[in-house]
């Protein structure tokens, strides 16, 4: 189970911080593209979008594992320790209830867009760029589950320190 949790901490790192990269570089090579030879690339918009989509998602992954992500949770913290774990088994379950949901409908729209609407410039199938929400939907409902495991069995969940929470 380890190494799964591994493997796709590190798959979800990798896609985001890749795809982001490659997509803040494109938006530079038509910048410049446009001020040098005054014409954008057409494509790169096309391009640009699908990776942010991949950023976007596998970035919520990898921050939601590490408890990462921007949270108000003034009140909870004030709550008594029994309290608290009730809470966020609460949250816990809420979160993966929504992205089991999410899991259906996300696939439903990529594989409604697989064979029909495509990109203008590139002929992308627009699944492509929904796929990606179906998958960090996955990710993010296994990651709900060992997080209720862990309340339930009172262990401790890994997170992230404030100062380097997005």
């Amino acid at each position: 189970m380890k190494k799964l949790d591994t493997l796709v901490s590190k798959f979800t790192a990798f896609v985001g911080g890749a795809t982001f990269v490659v997509m803040i570089l494109i938006i530079v090579l038509n910048v410049f593209a446009r001020l040098i030879f005054l014409k954008s690339f057409a494509w790169a918009e096309e391009i640009a979008y699908l990776l942010l989509n991949w950023s976007v998602f596998m970035g919520v992954c990898y921050l939601f594992k590490t408890n990462g992500l921007v949270a108000i949770d003034v009140l909870v913290n004030v709550l008594p320790a029994a309290v608290r774990r009730i809470v966020s088994l609460v949250v816990y379950v809420m979160i993966g209830l929504v992205n089991v949901g999410m899991i259906f409908w996300s696939f439903d729209l990529a594989m409604a867009t697989w064979s029909g609407r495509t990109t203008p410039i590139l002929k992308i199938p627009f699944f492509w760029y929904y796929i990606a929400v179906t998958i960090a939907c996955v990710i993010l409902t296994g990651y709900s589950i060992v997080f209720i495991y862990k309340v339930i069995k009172n262990e401790e969940i890994e997170e992230t320190a404030l100062q380097d929470r997005a």
